[in-house]
């Protein structure tokens, strides 16, 4: 079986089969592409049903549409492939660039065998934490869609610190009833405490990261379930 998909998108017909023999002992699924546009074409169909993990090499400098165009527009579409930018030496400047617009990594060639096969299995390794952490994500939106207006409000105050009397006093209702909002918010979400509950939310909201949940679930069951 695949360890997932590479997509090798470059114009010259000699890197594009060295780079593929140089992967060939890796068990990857291989797909090569001679431009940009050829790539973008076949996306839709290309990209794995079975939700294994992919990645991108792309040379920076094709005619038409170019590796760093490339990366831009895949960036700006979201969509969730890491690029691996191959590059000469008078073009890491442009590598470079690509590196702060969400490029994976870059390779200068001339490129080693086992560098570029690290640098892959780094690529697809990292795209499939990247599809666990929206399956997370997904699946915490979809519980926190079943919290009413008023465990809305006291999740929203739980996550600003404060405890059960401050949110009583803030909301105007009384402690009891904050409390059993408070358990019906745990209870929902299916986490314990308020300290799984602020990384759970972080990890929707941003403010954590997916390795934090991850290290959450090597401990707990209920955060466990979530990577499942």
């Amino acid at each position: 079986m695949a360890r997932g998909t590479v997509f090798v998108i470059d114009d010259d017909p000699h890197m594009r089969r060295l780079a593929m023999l140089m992967l060939a002992s890796g068990e990857f699924h291989l797909r090569p592409y001679a431009s940009a546009e050829a790539f973008l074409r076949d996306l839709p169909e290309a990209l794995p049903s079975d939700g294994q993990p992919c990645c991108a090499l792309l040379d920076i400098q094709m005619p038409g549409m170019n590796g760093l165009d490339l990366q831009r527009r895949l960036q700006r579409e979201n969509t969730p492939i890491p690029t691996v930018i191959l590059t000469g030496h008078a073009a890491v400047s442009l590598a470079v660039r690509a590196l702060q617009d969400g490029a994976f990594h870059f390779l200068e060639k001339p490129i080693r065998n086992d560098v570029l096969q690290h640098c892959v299995e780094n690529a697809l390794e990292h795209a499939e934490r990247v599809r666990a952490a929206s399956r997370v994500r997904e699946r915490i939106n979809e519980r926190i869609a079943t919290l009413s207006a008023r465990e809305r409000e006291v999740l929203d105050l739980l996550l600003e610190a404060k405890n059960i009397k401050e949110i009583a006093a803030a909301m105007g209702i009384g402690v009891q009833t904050v409390a059993k909002h408070h358990a019906k918010v745990l209870r929902k979400l299916e986490v314990r405490n308020d300290v799984d509950l602020a990384l759970l939310i972080g990890s929707v909201r941003g403010t954590c990261s997916i390795e934090d949940l991850a290290d959450l679930a090597k401990q707990d069951v209920d955060a466990k379930r979530l990577l499942q």
